[in-house]
């Protein structure tokens, strides 16, 4: 393994870490629950959502990572005025255009619930 290759896979390794435990900027304080963060049997929205939606959405839902430019990911201060609860729901489970895949097949309904209402919360953090 070449020095450029094992620095790539330790910056990775360490930003995953950071990820999991919540320390990058952005995150809730230690301890904070935001609304949606729980829901039935444990499932935790704010770790799903930043395992499977802040690659896009941010982990602050700003939009403002390499993807979310790309794929022209609005803020959440932006989207939970131009969509109701309902219709992010929709959206969750679904999907819309080319880029934001439908989760309708890896998470119940009142999971997605949880989901969008964990993100929409991330509106008031700003």
């Amino acid at each position: 393994m070449s020095l450029r290759n094992w620095v790539v896979t330790a910056a990775s390794a360490a930003g995953t870490a950071l990820l999991a435990a919540g320390l990058m900027a952005g995150a809730p304080a230690a301890g904070r629950t935001l609304p949606g963060a729980r829901a039935q049997g444990g499932f935790n929205a704010r770790d799903v959502f930043l395992n499977k939606c802040a690659t896009c959405h941010a982990r602050d839902g700003s939009g403002h990572t390499v993807k979310g430019h790309k794929d022209k990911v609005q803020p959440v201060a932006q989207t939970v005025k131009k969509y109701s609860e309902a219709q992010m729901i929709q959206i969750a489970t679904k999907g819309k255009g080319a880029y934001m895949n439908g989760f309708s097949d890896q998470f119940t309904p009142a999971q997605i619930k949880a989901l969008v209402e964990y993100y929409r919360s991330l509106a008031t953090q700003h």
